[in-house]
C-alpha cells in the first residue's frame, strides 16, 4: 500500500472503502509538487483525496474541485485546488 501511494504521487484513495493512504515522503515534504507544476500542501492533498472518497471517482480534476469545498481550508488553499483542477483538465 505504501509503495502504491508513493507511485501515485504520494497519496491515493480507495473510493469504495473511503480509505486514504499517504506516503511518508509526502508527509515529510508537507505536500507534493505535481508534474504540471501545482504545489499542494498537506491540507490540500487531504482535501483532494477526500474529494475522491466523497465522489467515488478516480478523476483527479473532480477530486480537486470537490476537495476545494472541504472545511478548514484557507481561501488561497481553495483557489489552489481549483487551479489544480484546471491544470489537470488541460493535461488529460
Amino acid at each position: 500500500v505504501g509503495l502504491n501511494a508513493r507511485y501515485q504521487g504520494g497519496a491515493f484513495t480507495d473510493p469504495s472503502t473511503k480509505t486514504v493512504w499517504l506516503h511518508e515522503s509526502m508527509v515529510g515534504q508537507n505536500g507534493v509538487t505535481r508534474s504540471w507544476g501545482s504545489k499542494l500542501n498537506m491540507r490540500q492533498v487531504m482535501a483532494h483525496e477526500l474529494g475522491h472518497a466523497e465522489t467515488g471517482s478516480f478523476d483527479c480534476a473532480v477530486a480537486s474541485r470537490t476537495g476545494a469545498n472541504a472545511p478548514g481550508l484557507t481561501a488561497a488553499e481553495r483557489q489552489g485546488l481549483l487551479n489544480d483542477a484546471l491544470k489537470i483538465d488541460k493535461v488529460k
